[in-house]
């Protein structure tokens, strides 16, 4: 078994997991296996062909984000823990009513294959593939235990660059200025 099928989990309509398939993949749903291991109140969703480490200005950590062309670095609620991420590549619908933070960024993969994980994780070999080309992804985050976290990215390819990010959804720790910073430096 390949490292890209350890990583990542298909779900179907049954309650056993199948195997991922390594494929440009097209209307799938995913679960990140084993959990993601966030930490510095962070993790990464970025184009496999980039660093992802983001330098957090004060406006960034107000946000909740930095975002880059090819990397989005996502303010956890909870400092460090572990998470349970399901990836749905143009899948599926955010319902805000199951989240304490929401938001939408936009991102350009080039590679062809995109990797979630955290920072003291990086680099993992949770990679997958996907068109290159211009997506939203939209993210959801809600504390489950202690120092766990329930994450949901609805990852959507879009037929043009979408250069405005939003926060959908607000907990208490986020204070954005009235406009998004749009950009970050690579640490």
């Amino acid at each position: 078994m390949s490292g890209l099928n350890q990583q990542f989990t298909k779900l179907s309509g049954r309650k056993l997991p199948r195997e991922f398939e390594s494929h440009i993949l097209r209307h799938n749903m995913y679960q990140l296996e084993p959990k993601l291991q966030f930490s510095f109140n962070q993790f990464f969703i970025y184009d496999s062909s980039v660093f992802p480490g983001s330098d957090w200005k004060q406006d960034h950590i107000n946000q909740g984000f930095v975002r880059r062309e090819n990397v989005i670095a996502v303010g956890t609620i909870i400092g460090f823990g572990e998470a349970f991420v399901s990836l749905f590549i143009n899948e599926g619908y955010l319902d805000l009513g199951k989240y304490e933070r929401v938001f939408s960024i936009p991102i350009t993969i080039v590679s062809g294959e995109i990797n979630i994980d955290g920072p003291e994780e990086h680099p993992t070999d949770r990679k997958i593939k996907v068109e290159s080309g211009f997506y939203v992804a939209e993210i959801g985050q809600k504390v489950i235990g202690e120092y766990e976290e329930s994450i949901h990215i609805y990852l959507r390819k879009v037929s043009s660059e979408v250069v405005a990010s939003k926060i959908l959804l607000a907990d208490d720790a986020l204070h954005p200025g009235a406009t998004l910073i749009e950009t970050g430096d690579m640490v």
